[in-house]
């Protein structure tokens, strides 16, 4: 299980955002994040500046920690990437794109699995 809920994600305000209900903007985000490889999101709100996020703590870190600890089998590449390509392939069926995929910014669950996360250049 996850630890503690951390507003982890303080981003620029996304001119899409502008007028929308944050009762509905809330909503639409919380869908966004509905999908075992994405990052959850918990709650969302913003002002004039900033976009707020709260999600879940992942103690297991990043794909970059797993990947300068060890050498990864063949067997993890293939799931790792099959995780991120699932979760991917959901943000995109929404009408988002990530723009900044990268190690750092896969996190692990406590099962090990990939949770997409940081949309800051999401569009």
């Amino acid at each position: 299980m996850t630890g503690p809920f951390v507003p982890v994600g303080i981003l620029n305000p996304i001119r899409a955002v502008v007028g929308i209900p944050h009762h509905r903007f809330n909503l639409f985000v919380k869908r966004s994040s509905a999908h075992p490889n994405v990052v959850q999101i918990h709650y969302a709100c913003y002002d004039a500046d900033r976009i707020y996020l709260a999600m879940p703590y992942y103690r297991k870190g990043s794909v970059t920690s797993l990947i300068t600890d060890k050498y990864m089998t063949v067997r993890e590449i293939v799931t790792v990437g099959c995780q991120v390509l699932s979760g991917l392939h959901n943000i995109h069926s929404k009408g988002l794109i990530h723009f900044d995929v990268k190690p750092d910014n896969i996190l692990l669950s406590d099962r090990g699995e990939a949770l997409l996360s940081d949309f800051g250049l999401a569009n």
